[in-house]
């Protein structure tokens, strides 16, 4: 009789291993997913910090095209490839030069010097890369006679500011406020200048031509074939034009 009163009335000495084990299994779950929202946090984190400093970029980049040049050499290249299309190209005469040397050799001249590619850059652009050099602000031509004196000479644009000092603040302004508000911002030295993120990630989803406007900081004319996501996706992914803008980026 006591000690069906005591079994009734007094807590028992067994512990339930099923509920310890359900608190536990609670306790993991909670581990767990408070894990799962600190990587995200931190992905988060590291990938706004990434957009607006480049701080990867700056470095991982810059590297791997440390080995994309080239070197002007006697005779002609095999490695030299030339542009097809695209408004610079095509305003500048890049993408005519095949037919140009075509029609001197037909006429008896000769390629006396002419790009050398390295291996690194050959494989780059081979794989669907942009070719990397340093993008002239001002092209042109010239022909000398045998004693080296100028015949002819053109220049395209004929008209250019010498140096950025020398361009008017009001044009510096117009343009960074249609391009790129932080393009001259220094509280960011390594910021890619190729893609603004902001605006990359809102026309992602608007077609081609915004999402090449957001990649580039440029409008794709009228007249030239528009580009798939996936060239403009690819354009941001490739290094800059040149490798000495690593140095300063």
């Amino acid at each position: 009789m006591v000690e069906a009163v005591s079994e009734h009335w007094l807590p028992s000495k067994q512990r339930d291993p099923n509920r310890w084990k359900a608190l536990l299994q609670r306790v993991v779950s909670l581990l767990r997913f408070g894990l799962f929202l600190a990587v995200l946090a931190l992905l988060a984190w590291g990938a706004a910090t990434e957009a607006r400093t480049s701080y990867l970029q700056s470095r991982l980049l810059s590297r791997w095209a440390g080995d994309m040049n080239f070197t002007v050499r006697p005779g002609p290249s095999d490695t030299i490839r030339f542009p097809i299309w695209g408004p610079y190209d095509e305003r500048l005469g890049y993408a005519k030069l095949p037919s140009f040397i075509d029609a001197l050799s037909a006429r008896h001249f000769v390629v006396t010097r002419q790009a050398q590619w390295s291996q690194s850059l050959d494989d780059f652009v081979e794989n669907g890369g942009y070719a990397i050099y340093g993008e002239k602000s001002r092209a042109g031509f010239e022909l000398f006679d045998r004693d080296r004196s100028p015949l002819y000479r053109v220049r395209y644009p004929e008209r250019i500011y010498e140096n950025f000092q020398s361009i008017p603040p009001l044009v510096i302004d117009s343009l960074l406020f249609i391009e790129d508000h932080d393009v001259l911002d220094f509280r960011d030295p390594r910021r890619n200048p190729a893609v603004d993120w902001g605006r990359f990630m809102l026309a992602s989803g608007e077609g081609s031509p915004v999402l090449s406007t957001a990649v580039s900081g440029k409008a794709a004319p009228a007249h030239l074939p528009l580009r798939s996501k996936s060239s403009a996706i690819r354009q941001a992914a490739a290094p800059p034009a040149s490798p000495k803008n690593f140095a300063r980026w």
